[in-house]
């Protein structure tokens, strides 16, 4: 396996500049996750790992090689598409031993390496079937296979699982994530769904609009998000953000006004800014005041959706559709008032307009 390393690297079509200076680091053998909106160049970079897309400027390195004219066939990679692209007139073995054959692998080697992957992904008793008799999640085994008979240095996956229902969708994210450990393959994973890439990522890069937002773990990243779109986008049900002027009282201390309740600052910090974006994760409503500065909201909930062991309950907060995450067993009904709590410690805040994280020591 091998480390991935892209230092400076754009895109360009024509006038549209799809990436803009993406320098990321994946070491050998880590699973990391590309994952932003539609549009956001997670795709077009893959594809330039790949050598699919060509590189405008900067630098693409995988292992100890700069790959930028390496043709995709030399690279040493494998990559499983959204569509599966398998061979609809060959059977699952000839699909996955194709590749290999084109490589004029012995025969031999060929049928052992094909074996070992079918017995990896528990596909053996349909190495004689075509795909027209596949399920979903088979194909996508099979592709997947096609990949690990490869033997590459790393494994590139472009939203693989897109097509699959939501309950296959759990089974094979597990599935790969298994896999990866497994194998101590480098993988690079490609996907929209927040959700697919906190729960398979050990780094994740958080991307918009070409740009790079954040780099780090799940968990890193979900607990302090740099950006307000990353608090935005990571996380369900998304974060309530609530935009509160930083205010000064007669005495000159400044404050945010939240409903009912006085947030006081820190002298000096956020020096400049004139609106707070204030985030509030739905988990992170109480139902008791965890300390004596909690604050208080009188919520009347407006739809309560249960889903088993917990309810979303929806509420208007400022104006604005506010989601709070509760356990079921607290007794949320539509139109009954419910008092929340809100610890500071569990507070966000992003300066309105630059969506830059603040560091605000509340008093």
């Amino acid at each position: 396996m091998a480390r991935v390393v892209l230092r400076d690297f754009n895109k360009f079509y024509g006038d549209f500049h799809a990436v803009r200076d993406l320098n990321i680091e994946i070491p050998d053998r880590e699973f990391a996750v590309l994952v932003g909106p539609s549009g956001c160049g997670k795709t077009t970079t893959l594809r330039a790992i790949a050598g699919l897309e060509s590189v405008s400027s900067g630098e693409i390195w995988i292992g100890d090689r700069m790959v930028n004219r390496v043709y995709p066939k030399d690279r040493n990679i494998a990559m499983v598409f959204q569509s599966y692209a398998l061979y609809p007139h060959m059977t699952v073995y000839e699909n996955m031993a194709f590749g290999l054959k084109l490589r004029k692998t012995p025969p031999g080697e060929i049928r052992e390496r094909v074996n070992e992957a079918a017995s990896i992904l528990g596909i053996e008793e349909l190495l004689g079937r075509k795909p027209r008799q596949l399920s979903g999640g088979q194909r996508q085994r099979v592709a997947v296979g096609r990949a690990i008979v490869r033997k590459p240095e790393v494994f590139l996956f472009d939203e693989p699982l897109s097509n699959l229902d939501a309950q296959l969708r759990v089974a094979m994210r597990a599935e790969i994530s298994k896999l990866h450990k497994r194998l101590g393959a480098t993988v690079i994973y490609v996907t929209h769904d927040q959700v697919e890439a906190m729960t398979m990522a050990t780094t994740m890069f958080v991307m918009k609009d070409g740009l790079l937002q954040q780099a780090g773990h799940p968990l890193q990243i979900y607990r302090k998000p740099e950006r307000a779109f990353v608090a935005g986008f990571i996380g369900s049900p998304a974060i309530n953000f609530f935009p509160l002027p930083l205010e000064k009282d007669a005495g000159g201390r400044r404050f945010l006004q939240f409903p009912g309740n006085r947030i006081d600052v820190e002298q000096g910090a956020a020096e400049g800014v004139e609106t707070v974006l204030t985030g509030l994760r739905p988990e992170d409503f109480e139902t008791a005041a965890s300390d004596e500065r909690s604050l208080r909201v009188e919520a009347i909930p407006e739809v309560v959706e249960f889903l088993g062991d917990e309810s979303y309950v929806h509420f208007t907060c400022m104006g604005r559709n506010t989601i709070a995450k509760l356990r079921s067993s607290v007794p949320a009904e539509v139109g009954k008032p419910l008092t929340l709590c809100i610890n500071h410690s569990r507070l966000h805040f992003f300066d309105a307009s630059t969506g830059a994280r603040l560091e605000l020591a509340t008093l």
